[in-house]
């Protein structure tokens, strides 16, 4: 153990290594979002389709982008081009700090509802024997694998949750092991 000052000092991990320099990273890709757009940040600058999600349940729609598949009971035109814009404006974002990643296949899936009660219910349905731990959630959204599940908080509230359930979402696929917990 090197000695500092008079006292031993551990040698550091290889895994406090690896943390140090993900923390660098980020940090790195925070510098790099004060940056000026390489392309305009139009709503309407981002393709996507809407679809039927549910014939049982009228309004409800599946929104396609280029990387991601929603699922939403959200009807507001404007609100859906804001998620779109918000979650590929962020998957951008993701990919401008990670090491190159191919684009998926398969879209990565969110489900975001209008209200807490649809999204307790989804969760009820689909989260198996961890819904109990997700309902105590009063405001936010979970991440399972590589889908999410929020419901609407308003406008910043909801687009924040968004980005950052997105992020866990582009780590889980994309990252060959779990980041430490507080870095992500």
């Amino acid at each position: 153990m090197p000695e500092v000052y008079g006292k031993t000092r551990p040698e550091k991990s290889p895994r406090a290594l690896t943390a140090a320099m993900l923390l660098m990273c980020m940090l790195l890709g925070m510098l790099n979002g004060c940056r000026s757009p390489q392309q305009p940040d139009s709503l309407t600058a981002i393709p996507y389709r809407t679809d039927p999600w549910d014939t049982r349940y009228p309004g409800t729609s599946a929104i396609t982008t280029p990387n991601y598949r929603i699922f939403t009971d959200i009807q507001d035109p404007h609100t859906i081009r804001q998620l779109v814009q918000v979650l590929e404006g962020a998957n951008r974002e993701y990919r401008a700090i990670a090491p190159p990643v191919t684009t998926a296949v398969q879209p990565l899936r969110c489900y975001i509802f209008s209200r807490r009660q649809e999204w307790a219910a989804f969760t009820n349905n689909h989260a198996g024997e961890d819904a109990a731990v997700y309902l105590r959630i009063n405001r936010g959204a979970y991440t399972i694998d590589d889908w999410f599940v929020a419901f609407w908080l308003g406008d910043e509230g909801t687009f924040s949750v968004v980005a950052h359930e997105g992020w866990h979402q582009f780590a889980g696929r994309h990252f060959v092991a779990r980041m430490p917990p507080s870095l992500e």
